[in-house]
């Protein structure tokens, strides 16, 4: 049973670049008319994932995993700029279910350790001078907001590496093969 209680969730984790994504990811969420994750408190069994996915900032995609009520859905948020790069809005479609269901697909990303991984830690996987894709990934689940984030491909850093596998297992089941890759959109793009 969904149980939205109205109030923020208790934040335990926070990523050390959180005050420089929040801003940009409460941009993208304000543009795609969403609240923001850590608004609201989620409890019983309602969970729910956004993983973000950008080049640079602010995020440039996100897609969001909700499970409500027994019931899963997702969303893909892109975010579009004019030519100087300023983000002017942010579009928004449906997930389709995925070939094998929500349950499975699910139970990839959790045994990829997406529910697991620690805060960014200062060591090995120290992101500040790595340049390329990154993953910001929220989590609200059982009243508890929580965060951190990885860059893609950095093999000194075990995480990174199950991050960027946990890209590549959402990249290639959303991705319809009719998108062209054009720079780093993230489905399309996702075997190039």
């Amino acid at each position: 049973c969904r149980e939205e209680t109205g109030k923020a969730p208790n934040i335990v984790s926070i990523s050390r670049f959180d005050s420089i994504f929040s801003k940009d990811i409460g941009l993208a969420t304000s543009l795609a008319d969403m609240p923001d994750l850590r608004d609201f408190s989620l409890g019983g069994d309602d969970i729910e994932v956004r993983i973000w996915r950008a080049y640079s900032l602010p995020a440039q995609e996100g897609v969001f995993l909700k499970r409500s009520n027994g019931k899963w859905s997702g969303l893909h948020i892109r975010l579009k700029s004019d030519q100087q790069g300023d983000v002017q809005a942010a579009e928004v479609d449906q997930l389709k279910t995925p070939k094998q269901g929500w349950e499975a697909f699910w139970g990839k990303l959790v045994d990829k350790g997406i529910l697991r991984f620690p805060l960014t830690p200062e060591n090995e996987c120290d992101t500040r001078r790595h340049d390329g894709i990154r993953y910001i990934v929220e989590i609200n689940q059982n009243d508890t907001y929580r965060n951190y984030q990885y860059a893609a491909g950095y093999d000194e850093c075990r995480e990174s590496k199950q991050m960027t596998e946990i890209g590549e297992i959402i990249g290639l089941e959303f991705d319809s093969g009719q998108e062209e890759c054009n720079t780093y959109e993230w489905f399309p793009c996702i075997t190039k």
